[in-house]
């Protein structure tokens, strides 16, 4: 009987990108179709079986994210509902990765790690408060990635809060300000270039706090 990359990858618990690399790396050659496609038989099956492979363990990881430091309770906070999330519905949790940053920086340590893990194959689960925890835009192709390497993202609040939306907007703003006037002034004079424009920012900012 044969059997195509997917039923392959379920039957042995490989993934498909291991079973993909084997194939270029000659460890386990597959059947090649007419049409292109691989496919495996009952022989391949037995080479699995009798080969000792280590077992890789997948983790479910909850990964909480703030802009400051001084959200530190806020990050606490949205650890604490994913840790209750997670308890409720039964999922195991494996690690926690908490960054401070903002959601425009990619180059984020626990996002880093994060992506790092996804690749190696190591995530069966992500599990995040608000959708962008995670990044503010391009949330699609990390989602992309995920589903290439069958990790599933478990978003638990699906709703808009505005108020930290506003908070954090005005957060990101000031970073791009930030970023593009080091690019444009160089690192000596653009703070004063930036700092009216920071100033009016942080005040819509209170404004909108005292009005909600």
């Amino acid at each position: 009987m044969l059997y195509n990359i997917s039923k392959f990858s379920e039957m042995t618990g490989l993934h498909q990108n291991t079973l993909r690399n084997w194939d270029a790396l000659g460890k386990l050659k597959p059947i090649i179709l007419p049409s292109g496609h691989r496919r495996y038989d009952d022989s391949h099956l037995n080479i699995i079986k009798n080969t000792n492979l280590p077992k890789k363990i997948l983790k479910n990881v909850i990964y909480v994210r703030e802009s400051t430091k001084l959200q530190s309770n806020s990050l606490e906070n949205q650890l604490n509902k994913c840790k209750e999330f997670c308890i409720g519905k039964g999922i195991t949790i494996d690690e926690v990765i908490q960054d401070i940053g903002s959601g425009l920086n990619f180059n984020r340590n626990g996002l880093n790690l994060l992506i790092k893990m996804i690749e190696n194959d190591e995530v069966s689960k992500i599990i995040i408060f608000y959708k962008d925890r995670l990044v503010r835009f391009g949330f699609e192709i990390l989602e992309t990635i995920c589903t290439f390497h069958n990790v599933e993202i478990i978003i638990i609040d699906k709703t808009d809060l505005e108020k930290s939306k506003q908070e954090e907007f005005v957060e990101d703003i000031i970073s791009i300000i930030h970023h593009f006037s080091m690019k444009l002034y160089g690192s000596r004079n653009y703070k004063q270039k930036t700092k009216v424009i920071e100033n009016e920012l942080n005040s819509f900012k209170e404004t909108e706090e005292n009005v909600s």
